[in-house]
């Protein structure tokens, strides 16, 4: 993942059935959702990345670019 030093995940809201990660990349903080993409519709992603899954009940976010993903764990041990 490229910038994943910079990529930082700070928490999360819910809201219905969407769900929100609070993250900052590089100097930008805010919100992102899943179908989220780096350069394209958010500034908060490395550009081309994409925000694929953000599950809250196994606490991962996902994000993948081209043939790859990177799994980060929410709130590690």
């Amino acid at each position: 993942l490229t910038g994943q030093l910079e990529f930082l995940f700070h928490g999360q809201i819910a809201s219905e059935d969407v769900v929100n990660a609070f993250v900052s990349y590089q100097n930008e903080r805010g919100t992102i959702k899943v179908g989220d993409i780096g350069g394209e519709t958010t500034n908060l992603l490395p550009t081309g990345w994409h925000l694929k899954k953000l599950d809250v009940r196994t606490q991962v976010l996902i994000l993948t670019h081209e043939d790859r993903s990177v799994k980060i764990d929410l709130f590690p041990k």
